[in-house]
């Protein structure tokens, strides 16, 4: 499911009236067939978390690379928690990942 920019931006309107965080899981956005991808991070910046990686948009499915994007007091608590809970890729998987981004697919 892809929401277009008008639904994002009634949603956006919902978050800001009650003051919420959006986690956005945008891991499928290169894979938009009809239409291109908005992000929820383009409608609503200064509340949202986009998660991403590189398992759907370069074919590395099982790499274990994601990407938390937002704003840099978020990220900043984000890094907090996963810091201590979340074990890091190998370091192949980065080198990979980095050269996917680097490179295109």
């Amino acid at each position: 499911m892809t929401y277009t920019r008008e639904q994002l931006e009634a949603l956006a309107v919902v978050a800001r009236r009650h003051d919420l965080i959006v986690l956005s899981d945008e891991i499928y956005s290169e894979l938009t067939y009809e239409g291109a991808h908005v992000s929820m991070g383009e409608v609503l910046p200064e509340r949202t978390i986009v998660l991403n990686g590189v398992s759907k948009s370069h074919a590395m499915t099982g790499w274990r690379i994601g990407i938390a994007a937002g704003p840099a007091d978020l990220i900043e608590q984000v890094g907090k928690v996963s810091e201590f809970s979340i074990t890091c890729a190998t370091a192949n998987a980065q080198y990979a990942a980095l050269e996917a981004f680097a490179n295109g697919r």
